[in-house]
């Protein structure tokens, strides 16, 4: 199951995990139609939640079904690869942008008197800060110095200030630097104890920032159980994240198993 699925309700969450166990009643051939039908459903009921968690809650959640289902291994495999196709579909999808309508006040019924126009007057700035649709260049930018002073200071053999410096960008967030921690911490690297603990939870938020090496090892972690229940299902879909964003060895892996991505 998806870490941040506890990070929301009790009971949201039961809810999530009823709507996708409702899809292993469904026939083989209807899974398809049947999870548009459920994610619609979903994404419509919890609009605050991301797309990307839903679904893998729901593809987790199927998974676990289909393996308890009794079925035998050809019919299990039937349905998931006719879920998987679909699922595939639905997360390269575009999220649905929700427009809110301006109000419309009723027309006033008492007649207004004529008043003078007064001179066009140059509109004022607003002082209220708008939203901007990516990130500033400069943060970006950066957040790159730093990396490379970090790359600068490892290359020196000033391992502890290097090794500062990483941490410090992989809590703000930048998944160029959780993923290079992950890596360390997988290794046992730059002095620090081996733990596939601490690599999974940097692997798995540089993958759900789109950091597409990340995605690949953590759908390594997933296959091999790393620190995290062995789940085949979750490590395709991550395999498939990866892939879509160019990354070459899960091309080449998925190619080698001839999975759609």
């Amino acid at each position: 199951m998806p870490p941040e699925l506890n990070a929301v309700k009790r009971d949201v969450s039961l809810d999530l995990e009823a709507s996708a166990g409702r899809l292993g009643k469904v026939a083989a051939g209807q899974v398809s139609g049947k999870l548009d039908v459920t994610a619609k459903a979903v994404f419509e009921k919890y609009p605050d939640l991301s797309k990307l968690l839903i679904l893998q809650t729901l593809a987790s959640t199927y998974c676990s079904a289909l393996n308890t289902s009794g079925m035998d291994g050809r019919e299990r495999a039937a349905r998931w690869e006719q879920f998987m196709s679909r699922y595939l579909e639905l997360r390269a999808a575009p999220e649905k942008v929700i427009v809110t309508p301006p109000v419309q006040r009723p027309a006033s019924t008492t007649p207004r008197r004529a008043t003078a126009v007064p001179p066009a007057t140059p509109p004022a700035l607003s002082s209220k800060p708008t939203f901007v649709a990516s990130p500033q260049p400069v943060a970006a930018s950066s957040r790159e110095q730093r990396y490379a002073a970090y790359e600068t200071l490892l290359a020196q053999s000033q391992t502890e200030s290097a090794l500062s410096a990483l941490r410090g960008l992989a809590e703000e967030g930048y998944p160029r630097a959780q993923f290079d921690l992950g890596k360390r911490y997988l290794k046992g690297e730059l002095g620090l104890e081996q733990s596939y603990r601490s690599a999974f939870d940097l692997f798995s938020k540089a993958a759900k920032s789109g950091y597409p090496p990340a995605q690949h090892n953590l759908a390594v972690m997933y296959q091999d159980g790393l620190s995290t229940s062995q789940d085949e299902a979750l490590a395709m879909v991550w395999y498939a994240e990866a892939a879509r964003g160019g990354f070459a060895p899960s091309r080449e892996l998925l190619e080698k198993l001839g999975k759609r991505w």
